[in-house]
């Protein structure tokens, strides 16, 4: 058998997502309406994981709430943020973020605040919660181009 390192593209849960590669996540080509605060930013996210016997596929489908700000997320952490509401947040700030070039300076500076509260909420951080705050938010580094 052939091992692959790529969820290939397929549609889960009603949200159709393309080739990706393990580890990485996926966004659907579904977008949100123009009429809501995160217009054409993707309705859904999955990551590309390896199942029990080593075969890549979709994990759990996140749908993001098409009305949700980084100022609403942020304007709700008030005080300990237990550990769902850390992957909340932070699977939340990787959505709102997901396109870089429709940021502000608001935006960049709301979901740096977002990810601090996150990692800064506890000394016991899972894996999940690392992966959305760092893998899920290198939209926000800048490109570095090599000769």
């Amino acid at each position: 058998m052939i091992k692959t390192n790529f969820c290939e593209g397929k549609t889960v849960n009603g949200f159709t997502f393309s080739r990706t590669v393990i580890g990485w996540s996926a966004y659907s080509t579904e977008k949100c309406g123009s009429e809501t605060n995160n217009a054409d930013i993707s309705e859904a996210s999955a990551r590309c994981v390896k199942n029990e016997t080593g075969t890549p596929q979709f994990g759990q489908v996140q749908k993001t709430d098409c009305g949700l700000t980084l100022n609403d997320l942020l304007s709700n952490i008030t005080g300990p943020i237990n550990e769902e509401t850390r992957k909340t947040l932070a699977r939340s700030t990787q959505m709102l973020t997901s396109s870089p070039e429709k940021l502000t300076s608001s935006n960049i500076t709301s979901a740096a605040q977002i990810i601090n509260a996150v990692l800064n909420s506890s000394t016991t951080i899972t894996e999940v919660t690392i992966y959305y705050c760092t893998y899920g938010h290198s939209n926000l580094l800048p490109t570095v181009h090599l000769g």
